[in-house]
């Protein structure tokens, strides 16, 4: 029979490492590490080609005119008619020069500016009514006849102890502009309102200086 098993010996030397086995199955993925420093910029690159060019916009300097009337004798409301465009002002399609009537081209936000110079030869011991206010006026005419932009005429107001004075001073020159909006198809001109007055106004005062108007669309 079989003697029973006798101590164990030593260990014996190292053996020589055997060859690689094959490659076990890919373990679960770890958790995302934290994130590095940005690096550093990089060259920048070649610039892209040119793209297409867009639609052309709206020219606004076309949408407008300059006026000029050297001269003009009134005493009773009315339009102001008789313009000129000829250089250095110039005129407009929609602008009726002989009329004063301008017919707005395109709906938008439209400048305004208006300068008118006069003289009276009427004596200040003429009293104007305290009700009488005369002014110059850029109305509309067409759909709805309404008023735009005004400009008052320079009165001068005396009260002495027996007499009070109230008149239009002898020269002066009545100023107005605004932004307004307006559509296509509006007509617009520009007026007296005497307001009562029957006072004789020289605009212009004979042609040494005028009655200025333009308008432009500006959006």
């Amino acid at each position: 029979p079989t003697g029973p098993t006798g101590s164990i010996g030593p260990t014996g030397a190292t053996g020589a490492t055997g060859p690689t086995g094959p490659t076990g199955p890919t373990g679960v993925t770890g958790a995302t590490g934290a994130t590095g420093p940005t690096g550093a910029t990089g060259p920048t690159g070649a610039t892209g080609a040119t793209g297409p060019t867009g639609p052309t916009g709206p020219n606004f300097a076309t949408d407008g005119f300059s006026a000029y009337i050297p001269s003009a004798t009134i005493s009773a409301s009315g339009q102001l008619i008789n313009w000129t465009t000829g250089p250095p002002y110039y005129g407009h399609a929609g602008f009726n020069a002989g009329t004063g009537v301008f017919t707005v081209p395109s709906t938008g936000r439209y400048t305004v500016n208006v300068t008118i110079n006069y003289v009276t030869n009427l004596a200040l011991s003429v009293s104007l009514g305290n009700s009488v206010n005369p002014y110059f006026a850029l109305q509309r005419i067409t759909p709805t006849a309404d008023t735009l932009l005004t400009g008052l005429l320079p009165i001068l107001n005396i009260g002495l102890i027996a007499v009070n004075i109230r008149g239009l001073l002898s020269n002066g020159c009545v100023t107005f502009s605004g932004d307004i909006s307006l559509n296509a198809g509006d007509t617009v001109g520009l007026f007296y309102v005497s307001s009562g007055s029957t006072v004789q106004l020289f605009l212009g005062n004979s042609g040494t200086n005028g009655v200025y108007w333009s308008m432009h669309r500006i959006a």
